[in-house]
């Protein structure tokens, strides 16, 4: 198999050229991002700021994935006092529906070729994704895995997991395959990753670490500082490969630079941050999505 690598010739300009690859893999979530950069100033990151666009209290206990729909609309997994649920809020923060989970609801990630909502089960014992229709407001189907997955992205209608025990598998649910592009048989759990171009990004929250890969599983960089990072938990990237992470013992947000070189916290206690615990970026409106352990969850607008 093999993939397309944009680089720079001579002269200054952009060439393609096809490469070997294991995996053949498109970051498609949003369809948003189609041109890349070639190299990301670390003066970007320095300036990176974040302005509150508005705050959303859902009510809800132990948010742990958050994703942005193209409506506006915004998907949240929770706790509740009848179960776990996967909750949609219209953009004004009213509620628009609810879908009760059949295991414990953790990760949730928009599936943008079907408009639908792809749910993780965490520790359940039932080990599963489950797929809720936004259209009708239910359940769609579950599609059987072999691990705990936790951490979910979506790229060609396939899934990127992180698996506890197992490292960062590929999913694909329409045959129900699994196949492994990170092997790391010491993944904890409760772990985060997500895509972009040719990149894997993965948070561990017990080695306080932030990692990149390329798709053959090798490490390109790996970020660790818990002087500004402690317990990174959510993560989403940017159209340049710039890298949004939530501390969840830091409370914070902190934002990394392509290379994972250079770092800027942008966001802390005094915006309201309390044991945050997962974020998602969305492309199109440059807004930054960040939820609370409970209750109350923050759109900011990249700036």
């Amino acid at each position: 198999m093999q993939y397309l690598d944009n680089h720079i010739n001579k002269f200054g300009e952009v060439e393609t050229v096809t490469k070997p690859c294991d995996v053949v893999l498109k970051r498609r979530k949003d369809k948003q991002a189609q041109i890349m950069m070639p190299h990301i100033s670390s003066t970007l990151v320095a300036n990176v700021n974040l302005k509150l666009h508005k705050t959303i209290n859902t009510k809800g206990q132990c948010i742990r994935g958050c994703c942005m729909l193209p409506d506006d609309k915004m998907a949240f997994s929770s706790y509740l006092s009848h179960g776990s649920a996967v909750r949609v809020f219209n953009c004004n923060g009213t509620k628009d529906f609810e879908v009760i989970t059949p295991t414990y609801a953790f990760d949730v990630a928009y599936i943008s070729h079907d408009n639908t909502l792809a749910v993780t089960s965490g520790g359940s014992n039932t080990k599963c994704i489950t797929i809720i229709d936004i259209q009708s407001k239910q359940m769609k189907k579950t599609v059987p895995v072999n691990s705990y997955c936790y951490g979910i992205a979506v790229t060609d209608g396939n899934f990127i997991c992180s698996a506890a025990g197992k490292g960062i598998q590929l999913i694909n649910p329409h045959n129900n395959s699994t196949s492994d592009l990170v092997h790391d048989d010491k993944m904890p759990d409760l772990c985060y990753v997500t895509m972009f171009d040719d990149k894997i990004y993965y948070t561990n929250n017990q080695a306080n670490s932030v990692t990149c890969y390329d798709l053959q599983g090798i490490v390109k960089w790996t970020f660790k500082n818990e002087k500004v990072l402690r317990r990174p938990n959510g993560i989403s990237v940017n159209n340049d490969g710039i890298v949004y992470v939530v501390g969840n013992s830091s409370n914070n947000v902190v934002v990394l630079s392509a290379d994972g070189k250079q770092f800027k916290e942008i966001a802390t206690t005094s915006d309201g941050l309390s044991s945050p615990l997962s974020t998602d970026y969305n492309r199109t409106t440059n807004q930054l999505l960040v939820s609370n352990f409970s209750e109350k969850v923050f759109a900011f607008t990249v700036i």
